[in-house]
């Protein structure tokens, strides 16, 4: 599991390059990233994985962008046709509703990544894990990778460690 934050912004230009920019001045590396218009287009709706979360919470807030933390999934998977279809077989057979997810092909040859939020997070986590698929933690995401187990999963091995916005 991997806590994400939500922010709900105006949308109008420059809204977003603001609000990147004050995680860039304070050195926080964006290792996932969602966009969304919302409603009747007057807001945009961000999801995004950080590198250090308080940080980034505490920079956000002072900088009066209010945000919210969830706990998401992030699901790595083979990078095919199929692959993600796969994945949702496991949780359609468990009835885990997928509320939304946004995915992307990673630096890790043959392999892409998910983000999932659901309403049922430890029944799709256990659904999944049962299945051998792997997930990425909270960890994977702060720890080096010189201080992991060996063959331990990590978003650093996937993006690289200057993935700042």
């Amino acid at each position: 599991m991997i806590k994400q934050l939500t922010v709900t912004l105006k949308n109008k230009p420059g809204m977003l390059k603001g609000f990147v920019g004050i995680l860039a001045e304070n050195g926080i590396d964006i290792k996932a990233l969602e966009v969304t218009e919302r409603g009747d287009g007057k807001e945009g709706k961000i999801h995004l994985i950080v590198s250090e979360l308080d940080k980034a919470m505490k920079a956000l807030e002072q900088a009066e962008y209010p945000c919210k933390v969830e706990d998401v999934l992030v699901v790595e998977m083979d990078d095919h046709v199929g692959g993600l279809a796969s994945v949702l077989a496991i949780l359609a057979k468990r009835e885990v509703n997928i509320r939304y997810l946004y995915a992307f092909v990673s630096r890790v040859h043959g392999k892409s990544l998910a983000v999932f939020s659901v309403r049922d997070i430890s029944g799709a986590q256990d659904a999944l894990e049962k299945t051998g698929v792997t997930l990425l933690s909270q960890t994977s995401i702060e720890e080096r990778k010189d201080s992991r187990p060996p063959g331990a999963p990590s978003l650093e091995d996937h993006f690289g460690i200057d993935f700042i916005w």
